[in-house]
């Protein structure tokens, strides 16, 4: 069972419920994801494992990051795996829009303007990863950004979606 985000004070950690939530897409904000489709017992388009990772275009770790997280969801979609980047700008929003269209991105973009969901997950330093199984335990959280930390995501992806380490 999700946890209203009302809830939640203190940065979320492993074993915790992930808050549950729905926002605006960031490039179409007339269209909204709520994460509990893809999480909990009752989700109806359940996923295996989902990274919600938050964002801004002034933090240099986190556009880095970006075509990462494309590579992962494009290499593990197809086995259950579902990245969320929730943006955190309270302005620039074209600049925000210029980054994510030039990395490309498929995967779904939110937007957090008013950081309601930075507050409810903690997410005080950027960029700040959560991994969650299907049921929205959180398996692993994780704050900046190298190549070593992406290995590591890998590794808990591939456990998660119950593949055989490469």
């Amino acid at each position: 069972m999700l946890v209203p985000a009302a809830v939640c004070f203190a940065a979320l950690k492993e074993g915790d419920t992930a808050p549950a939530f729905t926002l605006p897409h960031l490039m179409d904000g007339s269209k909204r994801l709520k994460i509990g489709e893809y999480i909990g017992e009752d989700a109806p388009q359940k996923k295996k494992a989902v990274i919600i990772s938050f964002f801004a275009s002034y933090c240099k770790p986190c556009i880095l990051e970006l075509p990462e997280l494309e590579k992962l969801f494009n290499k593990y979609k197809d086995q259950g795996l579902l990245v969320v980047d929730i943006n955190i700008d309270q302005a620039n929003q074209d600049k925000v829009k210029e980054i994510i269209t030039k990395a490309n991105l498929s995967f779904p973009v939110l937007t957090d303007r008013f950081t309601v969901l930075v507050r409810n997950y903690g997410a005080t330093q950027l960029p700040k990863m959560f991994i969650m199984d299907g049921n929205g335990s959180i398996q692993m959280v994780n704050a900046g950004y190298s190549e070593e930390i992406f290995k590591k995501v890998e590794a808990k992806v591939i456990t998660l979606l119950g593949l055989k380490p490469q």
